[in-house]
């Protein structure tokens, strides 16, 4: 692919995601402003002894949050970032090819000199550059707005962390463009995508088969307080992205179009 195709297609992309990742992120902005600032009064609450006058169920692992560290990590890696991170993977997966099939444009752009092979691993490419840049800028945000709050951080842990919680959300990336290239339809792909996530969630939550959710996988907040990498569950977690990943080459390289 030539300089000048290649410009053009990031154009393309970059025009069809940009109020996606702009709208997300304005609102996790705003999220990690209110987690850092409403601390004091989390902080207090916890100490006047609420937690004695709830249920068991309730109170688990509510006590932690009287750490900061913890508190940080638990309310962004393992909250809001995966959170909102997910629904933006899915509006980002489901337009990847699903855009091209509902434009009509996919043939228009095999006619030209370019491979299957090459179109999507670039598509792709550009999406999760995205997301990881999404990731960086927020995070680095939170940080140096808690550093100038005066609370410490373990900038090196903070950044790692980004790691595990990446892959999280190139799973639903990536399975998001699966369904994409067997529905060839952006919403139903879309909506398809979150209904199995969401099932599993509620499958881990309501069943012994609490690890059945990739979303639990390597706990980040435990990590940034610890130090200790989750290394079997990132391991894990590039092996069903790799499988993800070959499942939709392979799929996008044998589809009648």
């Amino acid at each position: 692919m030539s300089l000048n195709k290649y410009k053009l297609l990031l154009k393309k992309e970059w025009a069809n995601n940009r109020w996606k990742v702009l709208i997300v992120s304005a609102f996790l902005l705003v999220t990690a402003t209110i987690l850092v600032l409403q601390y004091p009064m989390v902080q207090r609450t916890l100490e006047l002894g609420i937690l004695d006058e709830l249920p068991d169920w309730m109170t688990g692992g509510m006590e932690q949050q009287l750490n900061f560290h913890y508190y940080l990590a638990d309310s962004w890696f393992d909250g809001s970032l995966a959170q909102y991170g997910t629904l933006l993977a899915v509006l980002l997966g489901m337009g990847v090819i699903g855009s091209e099939f509902q434009d009509g444009t996919l043939p228009f752009l095999l006619a030209r000199p370019i491979k299957r092979t090459e179109l999507f691993k670039k598509k792709l490419g550009f999406q999760i550059f995205i997301m990881t840049a999404f990731m960086i800028i927020l995070t680095v945000y939170l940080g140096l707005f808690a550093s100038f709050q005066g609370r410490e951080i373990y900038l090196f842990r903070f950044i790692i962390a980004l790691i595990p919680l990446g892959l999280k959300l190139l799973v639903a990336f990536l399975l998001t463009v699966n369904l994409s290239l067997l529905l060839k339809d952006q919403v139903k792909s879309g909506i398809f995508s979150l209904a199995i996530i969401l099932a599993f969630w509620v499958a881990a939550n309501l069943t012994p088969l609490y690890n059945i959710f990739y979303y639990y996988w390597a706990n980040l907040a435990d990590y940034y307080v610890t130090g200790s990498f989750p290394t079997i569950d990132t391991a894990l977690l590039i092996i069903l992205n790799t499988g993800l990943y070959g499942l939709a080459l392979s799929r996008f390289k044998k589809m009648d179009i």
